[in-house]
């Protein structure tokens, strides 16, 4: 893992999304790293997996004029913003969206910046909080607060070497696709400006 940045979202009842930025990355530590691999793990084996491909038209998106999510990539990888920064702005972006399609939406956005088997990626996806009950030590019961990793529906990930080097094959960037042919990505592949191609 060479970068881990994770945001808040909060759903508001009649005022929608908003984003309660990180004003710094993790560190990095063996937790984070098991985190990663996890969530690494799980976006391979998932079958609804689909490609698409940036925009030929991403020099803005959202009413607010706000640059899009590749031009805010390709600035993070020219070093001209931060990933902090970039993750910031994406964010945003994000939220944008969100209220666009009046979506209840919450939980913790993650940026994670990693390498496997020598190819560069950039994790971007959703992990929304779970509730259960737990016992406490005087036999009461309580309710808990817990992270399913292997319950993805917003997630995405850019090859970076490969669009890097290979743009042309349109197959650098996957994410997963809504259950039952439902296209719960739409406004995700708004964010990311991005087009569904081959799968």
């Amino acid at each position: 893992t060479e970068t881990i940045i994770l945001h808040t979202l909060h759903y508001t009842e009649g005022e929608g999304v908003s984003a309660l930025l990180s004003g710094t990355e993790l560190a990095i530590s063996d937790s984070v790293e098991q985190l990663t691999a996890a969530l690494h793990q799980n976006f391979q084996l998932k079958s609804n997996r689909s490609y698409a491909h940036f925009s030929d038209e991403p020099e803005q998106s959202g009413e607010s004029g706000s640059e899009a999510f590749v031009s805010l990539l390709e600035s993070a990888l020219l070093q001209k913003l931060s990933y902090l920064e970039f993750s910031n702005k994406a964010t945003q972006l994000l939220v944008e969206q969100v209220n666009k399609y009046s979506l209840v939406c919450q939980g913790y956005l993650y940026f994670i910046k990693y390498k496997y088997v020598g190819v560069d990626y950039l994790l971007v996806g959703l992990l929304e909080p779970q509730e259960s009950v737990s016992f406490t030590d005087g036999l009461d019961i309580q309710r808990v607060s817990y992270i399913d990793l292997e319950k993805m529906s917003l997630v995405a990930r850019v090859d970076i070497t490969d669009y890097q080097k290979s743009p042309e094959l349109q197959r650098y960037l996957s994410f997963l696709k809504g259950r039952a042919g439902r296209k719960v990505a739409d406004f995700f592949l708004d964010f990311l400006s991005a087009k569904e191609g081959v799968s």
